[in-house]
């Protein structure tokens, strides 16, 4: 990499010294470090440590996932930082209802995990109607009975803690989400089979 005299001033290396790692033999920095960086958004921050030879891993994208920062998601798929396998990314948007980041999950590739793991995940934890709603609009894959059955729980369980009628609605709201998407998809398939 070049000597830009960034790495100076960030080293305390006077001369400007080119090279990774910092110069004089100085380690790269952590990839924990470049987890912080993304949990802020700072693209700045990621290129800066990724030229210093920073490592990355699928943390990286789940901490920008997190933070719900667009722009150092594109900027590590542009550069091919690995993406989680699990659905955690997208999981973490979906509890934050962070449409805007969930769609760009999707867009870049991130992968959806187990085949409907993702649903149920976000079932259990509360995830609201219009973040479901996103999730199946984007094609995240469902096994329906075991999301059917993962909502009816979660309506008793509210019931069960002592939910208000809000809370219970909410519950109840994501298990009439899932019956009419899963019918939605069913009449496409059959107009799609008898139109052949």
């Amino acid at each position: 990499m070049e000597g830009d005299g960034a790495g100076a001033a960030g080293s305390g290396d006077g001369d400007g010294g080119g090279g990774n790692g910092g110069g004089g033999g100085a380690p790269p920095p952590s990839a924990e470090l470049l987890y912080s960086a993304a949990l802020s958004g700072n693209v700045e921050l990621l290129a800066w440590l990724r030229e210093r030879g920073c490592p990355w891993d699928a943390g990286a994208f789940t901490a920008a996932a997190h933070a719900g920062s667009v722009a150092a998601l594109e900027w590590l798929a542009e550069r091919g930082c690995p993406m989680p396998t699990d659905g955690c990314a997208l999981l973490y948007a979906a509890r934050e209802g962070d449409l805007l980041t969930l769609r760009c999950l999707a867009r870049l590739g991130c992968p959806w995990g187990h085949p409907g793991a993702l649903v149920t995940s976000c079932v259990r934890a509360g995830v609201g109607a219009a973040a479901l709603r996103c999730l199946l609009q984007l094609g995240c894959p469902v096994v329906w009975e075991h999301a059917a059955a993962v909502a009816d729980a979660a309506v008793v369980t509210t019931v069960a803690r002592g939910g208000g009628s809000t809370a219970v609605a909410a519950a109840a709201a994501v298990g009439r989400l899932l019956e009419e998407e899963r019918s939605r998809r069913q009449d496409h398939e059959q107009r799609g089979r008898q139109g052949r």
